[in-house]
């Protein structure tokens, strides 16, 4: 009984190894070289309603704050502070692209219409805080954008 175990999981490991043997002959390796120099594609190349990465006008920002609460992975973070009037101004803006999955919740209850996806879908990150863009004042961070750019060009 017990050797008749041990013959079918003989069997079924070189059944196996036999497969994988002559799989390798078969198929080409999956694995490519980024970017693909061949195709060239940019964003622009890409379907019209296709969803990039997240980005906020902080220009048109009012600092509601229901982005915040509706996002379902906490992907976005803000800082604002009170102005004279009473209204709010955002200072900082975080978006997490490692945790966002566009699924647009926040995009489409956004009450003035400041967030909204961009046609970029490439990001080059070599740690997990790279993926966290965060918008400062009326514009992006420049040297995370200096980051990204110089990490684009020599990837190679």
């Amino acid at each position: 009984m017990m050797f008749s175990g041990m013959r079918a999981v003989v069997g079924g490991a070189t059944g196996l190894f036999r497969y994988l043997r002559r799989r390798s002959a078969r198929f080409k390796p999956v694995v490519e070289r980024y970017p693909d120099k061949i195709s060239g594609k940019t964003p622009e190349d890409m379907f019209p309603r296709m969803k990039g990465y997240l980005s906020n006008d902080l220009m048109k920002c009012t600092g509601c704050g229901d982005c915040l609460a509706l996002c379902p992975v906490r992907a976005l973070q803000m800082e604002a502070v009170p102005r004279k009037d009473g209204s709010l101004s955002v200072e900082a803006f975080s978006i997490d692209l490692g945790k966002c999955f566009s699924c647009s919740i926040c995009v489409d209850n956004c009450p003035v219409g400041s967030l909204a996806h961009t046609r970029e879908y490439e990001l080059v990150a070599t740690s997990r805080s790279g993926m966290i863009v965060k918008l400062q004042g009326q514009e992006k961070n420049p040297e995370q954008v200096q980051q990204r750019i110089r990490t684009y060009e020599f990837r190679w």
